[in-house]
């Protein structure tokens, strides 16, 4: 199977990252790169499905496990920059996106849209809500 590009685009981002990991031995890279393609092609199966959480979860497993390599710092420095490449898959909008197609795949195209619209306005009435302290504003 082939992943996606923008799963791509994070196994890159990732295998970079694990290059940069001097206390790392290329057999635990290669184990690390290999378990995360793994999981990225079963989440390809099922895109709608993507637990971005749990995704996250396993690559600090991942980093717990073959990390004992590495000392305090680089793993802390490493978690830190996994938590930094996984963080803009969790705001409300890529998530409303993900469960915007998940919805229309198995309930079609208007429920989906309605779900969609309904969301949309939820999310206004909320931040109408919140004073906007930003200079000018």
């Amino acid at each position: 199977m082939t992943l996606g590009t923008d799963r791509m685009q994070l196994l890159q981002q990732m295998e970079a990252m694990l290059q940069e990991q001097p206390g790392l031995s290329e057999a635990d890279r290669a184990a690390v790169i290999r378990e995360v393609r793994e999981a990225l092609e079963r989440h390809e199966a099922a895109p709608a499905t993507l637990d971005v959480a749990a995704l996250r979860d396993a690559w600090l497993s991942l980093v717990d496990r073959f990390g004992e390599e590495l000392d305090a710092s680089e793993r802390d420095a490493l978690a830190r920059r996994i938590e930094q490449a996984f963080e803009p898959l969790q705001h409300r909008a890529v998530q409303d996106a993900l469960e915007y197609e998940r919805r229309r795949k198995a309930e079609g195209d208007a429920p989906a849209a309605e779900w969609l619209a309904r969301r949309n306005r939820e999310h206004r009435s909320a931040s109408a809500g919140q004073v906007d302290v930003r200079p000018g504003a």
